[in-house]
């Protein structure tokens, strides 16, 4: 029993010492490993890190693409029947180009009422002109034969008055084609205010032909004819409070479809509105108390590929431009000692602690500004335990 006993032991005691020598082994080559490995090292050049570091840069929104302006033609039941169309769907219109036309019985039986009664008057005035006419040629006639002493003086002034009255018949009978010529411009008008014309250069965006040839059904809420303005587009949705004051009436920001973010437009914000009290966001604030809603607005940059009128859209700002000749960097970059700060800079591809001049900080960015030794053009990469003067930086790190 004691030999079997002995024989446990060594056994134990080999396996033991064959599991350290292994453990030491693979402890040893993983350090080796670990060792060679080699540690990548990201660089940016200062006016990406400011770019990248500006607040809100980050935020994104949700929107819907809308057209300048929305036509919705409802029929006029005074004006007749709708008989003629002359657009169709999908069809580009101009402003002033004719869209559809009414029939009003009773505007064409006024108008040729007007004409038939012009026709009549320019006929009395004929006939007026005639008589009166005559009238004259029998005075021009007495007026020569007085000179010959055959006509009294008495039947010449008589003669005279006749014609005049007959000229003075032949003005009232004007004045009466004219008052008729008036009474059908307006007729004539009725009838050409029938044709109803676009108002803006835009697409027929909806016709509902079942309400032609019929009259018109009064307090009807659909349209008859939608008119959409897409000569400049906008995108409408509404923003939280905790994001509003990262977006600012005339910044840049990128437009992307919801469904393909690689397709992407431009735009700059023209709106960031009041506190909405539609229905849909009071839900939303009856659902969160302190999630306030604000309506903005963005105007999209004109391309030959524009969005759909409709299509859903993220809103994603655009870094601006870091003010000419002046440097801020996020705090996080700078390495302080009692007398100095520092930061990770590169040169010739190595990494190299540069001592840099501090001016004010802003709080709100979380931003130092560097007075001096960096400029926008060097890089600079951001403060690890692992970083060591002159360690080389991979030329792929560098920003393009």
């Amino acid at each position: 029993m004691k030999n079997v006993k002995i024989k446990i032991g060594v056994v134990v005691a080999v396996v033991g010492i064959i599991s350290g020598s292994v453990y030491f082994l693979l402890t040893k080559d993983n350090k080796k490993i670990n060792a060679e490995k080699p540690i990548s090292v990201v660089s940016k050049t200062v006016k990406e890190v400011m770019k990248s570091s500006q607040k809100g840069v980050d935020a994104i929104l949700a929107g819907t693409v809308i057209p300048n302006s929305k036509s919705k033609i409802q029929l006029d039941a005074t004006r007749g029947i709708v008989t003629e169309l002359h657009v169709n769907e999908g069809e580009t219109v101009t402003k002033g180009q004719n869209l559809f036309s009414y029939h009003s019985v009773d505007n064409e039986t006024e108008l040729k009422d007007a004409e038939l009664s012009v026709a009549n008057q320019v006929n009395a005035v004929a006939q007026k002109r005639e008589a009166a006419n005559l009238k004259w040629d029998e005075y021009n006639k007495k007026k020569a034969n007085a000179k010959k002493e055959e006509t009294k003086e008495e039947e010449l002034n008589a003669s005279y008055m006749d014609a005049s009255n007959a000229e003075a018949e032949v003005a009232s009978a004007q004045i009466e084609a004219d008052k008729a010529q008036l009474l059908v411009d307006k007729a004539r008008e009725k009838v050409s205010q029938n044709t109803v014309t676009a108002q803006f250069d835009g697409v027929i965006k909806s016709i509902d032909k079942d309400q032609m040839n019929k009259p018109p059904v009064e307090g009807s809420e659909t349209p008859f004819m939608e008119i959409i303005d897409s000569s400049v587009q906008y995108v409408e949705g509404k923003v939280d409070e905790f994001n509003k004051d990262k977006f600012s009436i005339d910044q840049s920001v990128q437009i992307l479809d919801r469904n393909d973010t690689s397709k992407l437009w431009t735009g700059k914000i023209t709106k960031v509105g009041n506190l909405t009290t539609d229905d849909d966001s009071q839900k939303k604030d009856d659902e969160n108390q302190n999630a306030s809603k604000y309506p903005f607005k963005v105007m999209i940059d004109q391309s030959e590929t524009p969005p759909s009128i409709g299509q859903h859209v993220y809103i994603k700002l655009v870094p601006k431009e870091p003010e000419a000749g002046k440097i801020a960097l996020p705090k996080g970059y700078l390495m302080k000692t009692e007398n100095k700060t520092f930061v990770w800079k590169t040169k010739n591809h190595k990494l190299e602690k540069t001592p840099v001049e501090v001016g004010e900080e802003n709080k709100e960015n979380g931003t130092v500004e560097i007075k001096s030794g960096l400029t926008e053009t060097d890089s600079v990469v951001y403060p690890a335990s692992e970083l060591k003067e002159g360690m080389e930086v991979e030329q792929d790190a560098q920003p393009k």
